[in-house]
């Protein structure tokens, strides 16, 4: 019928759609939910029907698939990301906070990492990770600005054994080596600080080294 049909029965099912097309109108050819985005789903229909909630993600790809997951569903969502011009940016966002029906914000993480004020929402969930984990600090700060009356929810899709954990590993890391460095929220004793910090960055320079090593070019047989 050219419409969508459940593969696995009922909602928990992947959904299969024939008639979805991404932000600039060009088709899919039909769209197989991953699992990443079944439990995207499950998430966002498990918030309460007064609270808000943004997805964030460093792919504006994965945000058409979102928009379409959504669509099919019936969920009335807006849209922030650097494809379109500034005037509608600020349109779709001032749509978001104005009405209630509207209960989802697709955001682009270059987008959202700066200078906005979200605290209609109190739900934010990560498609993915960045090298950068302090862009997602600063996207998570969207939500807590003044006027934030309720307790803010975040959440990481970390899909198992692939790039995802490696990528967020290693934001954890980072981050540690900049609160020791800091002197923000450090737990080690003030005294074993610099070891600390040496430890953490000796780990990093581990990893760069490794993954030098894994990249480059095997020796000509002999």
């Amino acid at each position: 019928d050219g419409g969508c049909g459940e593969d696995g029965g009922g909602p928990e099912g992947t959904l299969i759609c024939s008639e979805v097309a991404d932000a600039n109108g060009v088709p899919f050819g039909g769209l197989r939910l991953s699992t990443k985005l079944i439990a995207l789903r499950r998430q966002l229909a498990a918030v309460p029907s007064a609270e808000k909630s943004i997805v964030y993600s460093n792919f504006k790809g994965g945000l058409d698939l979102v928009e379409a997951m959504l669509s099919e569903d019936g969920v009335r969502c807006c849209r922030f990301d650097g494809d379109d011009p500034p005037a509608e940016r600020s349109e779709q966002l001032a749509t978001f906070k104005s009405r209630p029906e509207i209960r989802v914000l697709l955001l682009c993480l270059s987008a959202g990492s700066v200078g906005l004020n979200i605290a209609e929402a109190c739900h934010g969930f990560f498609l993915d990770v960045w090298w950068n984990p302090f862009v997602h600090r600063q996207c998570e700060d969207r939500m807590h600005r003044i006027g934030q009356t309720r307790p803010v929810a975040i959440s990481y899709l970390l899909a198992s054994s692939t790039f995802d954990e490696v990528i967020y590993e290693r934001g954890h890391t980072k981050r540690e080596a900049a609160s020791t460095l800091l002197g923000i929220g450090g737990t080690a004793p003030r005294g074993g600080q610099s070891e600390r910090l040496a430890g953490l960055l000796k780990g990093l320079l581990g990893q760069r080294t490794a993954r030098r090593a894994a990249e480059a070019p095997a020796p000509p047989a002999e």
